[in-house]
């Protein structure tokens, strides 16, 4: 089984290309505790599922396919990778574990 690592400060950084767009947006979100919380569960969510994508394309594994292995159908595989169906943890370690990888998370302060 292969390990995933999300350092989520690293991931923030990254997705954001204007550094300045960056700071901006950090300056506000210290103005607004909501808008912070909404930014980091949006940043987490799309990086998981840019990451089980990434993997179901270098192991040429479908959609279908990972629906099987999950037990769920196509659609709830769509679904979940578009991020419109409710993610938790327990799903999201299922969806890894059917791929072959565990997930070890990097725990860091926001501030």
């Amino acid at each position: 089984m292969k390990k995933i690592t999300v350092n989520v400060r690293k991931v923030i950084q990254e997705k954001t290309e204007d550094w300045g767009m960056f700071e901006d947006l950090i300056k506000k979100m210290q103005e607004d505790p909501e808008l912070e919380k909404f930014y980091y569960e949006q940043k987490i969510i799309l990086e998981i599922t840019e990451k089980i994508s990434q993997i179901m394309f270098d192991k040429k594994i479908s959609k279908k396919e990972l629906a099987t292995r999950l037990g769920k159908s196509q659609s709830y595989v769509t679904r979940f990778l578009d991020g419109t169906c409710k993610m938790d943890l327990k799903t999201i370690i299922n969806i890894f574990y059917a791929l072959d990888y565990r997930i070890e998370m990097n725990w860091g302060s926001i501030r």
